[in-house]
């Protein structure tokens, strides 16, 4: 008897009501895709023709918390260019997108790894049936002027055809794919980026030089 009194007291006290406005949705997030690389140089004495299997993948989770702010969190396991990876595993993963975002009726802000909309070109449908993850598509998507990086980005909706925008990020050059598209050399190496990535294997935490900063504002 005192067992199902307990039980019944357990019972009539319910699980606190979550604030008014706020739910909780998990949305997974999957992309897989596989193909065939083929190169044939025009210096074959440089490089040799090539086959490649080429694998790629992006997983992630998105949450909405309420009607105005969401989370996303997105990876990336990615062979490389030419199939290099380590033995009995994968060599390469690496963050797409992280970010909060707060958004209204007209207006919406990210903050995190943010990507300018503003900055990316139309192309063909199948163009991307590798995710843009090989270097006959990546490296001209790259340096056409493709904007992501940590950062913040806002738009909001004048009309519904006119949008005004602004993204601000701020970091390490190799942090930002802003900085690949800037011209300029920095002697001497070619490119000023190139001077903090080559840090990257020169150094035993294996970080980029941290002697460079990067300011970027793209109103758009």
């Amino acid at each position: 008897m005192h067992h199902l009194l307990l039980a019944v007291l357990l019972a009539a006290d319910p699980e606190p009501a979550p604030p008014p406005g706020f739910h909780v949705e998990l949305h997974p997030m999957l992309q897989i895709s596989g193909g065939l690389e083929g190169e044939l140089p025009y210096a074959p004495a440089y490089r040799a023709p090539r086959l490649t299997t080429q694998m790629v993948s992006r997983f992630g989770l998105r949450a909405r918390l309420a009607e105005w702010i969401e989370a996303e969190s997105e990876l990336e396991a990615n062979a490389g260019i030419h199939g290099a990876s380590a033995w009995e595993g994968q060599a390469a993963l690496s963050v797409r997108n992280q970010l909060i975002r707060f958004r209204g009726a007209r207006w919406k802000v990210e903050v995190g790894r943010v990507t300018d909309d503003a900055s990316v070109d139309y192309f063909s449908q199948h163009v991307a049936d590798f995710l843009v993850a090989d270097p006959f598509t990546r490296d001209p998507f790259l340096y056409t002027g493709y904007n992501r990086g940590n950062g913040v980005l806002g738009t909001f909706d004048v009309t519904p055809s006119l949008r005004l925008g602004v993204t601000a990020n701020a970091g390490n050059p190799v942090a930002l794919t802003g900085s690949l598209p800037i011209g300029g050399a920095f002697t001497p190496f070619e490119r000023f980026y190139i001077q903090p990535y080559q840090a990257v294997n020169q150094v035993a935490n294996h970080y980029p030089d941290d002697t460079f900063q990067m300011y970027l504002l793209a109103p758009s």
